[in-house]
């Protein structure tokens, strides 16, 4: 059940459709791999919705139609970790998928669409 509504303060536009549907987006965070579904502002004076993310401090992997997003602790932590460790991003990656599933960190998809399908 949780939504993430951007902008607002984390309220629910005031401009959102009836009928509008949630946008999944998979989400790499310092704990992890995860799907986290959102609703972009609807307002008139409306922001693309990579420029709302950034403002909620979700790092979009595409500029147009994002549907993976780093969080800015994410981008942190990894920094760190190369200038630490000399880490590679895939082992970075790695380590993320283990702390998403331990038991079968192989399973765990790195991209939306292998989440959907």
């Amino acid at each position: 059940g949780f939504i993430h509504q951007l902008g607002h303060e984390g309220k629910v536009c005031p401009h959102l459709p009836a009928n509008a549907t949630s946008t999944v987006l998979a989400t790499t965070h310092t704990n992890g791999i995860h799907e986290l579904k959102v609703n972009f502002c609807h307002c008139p004076e409306l922001r693309i919705h990579a420029e709302q993310l950034l403002l909620s401090q979700y790092f979009p992997a595409t500029w147009n139609k994002p549907r993976s997003v780093f969080t800015f602790e994410v981008l942190q932590d990894f920094h760190e970790d190369t200038l630490t460790s000399k880490k590679a991003a895939y082992d970075y990656v790695r380590k993320l998928r283990r702390r998403t599933n331990n038991a079968c960190a192989h399973k765990v998809q790195v991209s939306v669409s292998l989440l959907i399908s």
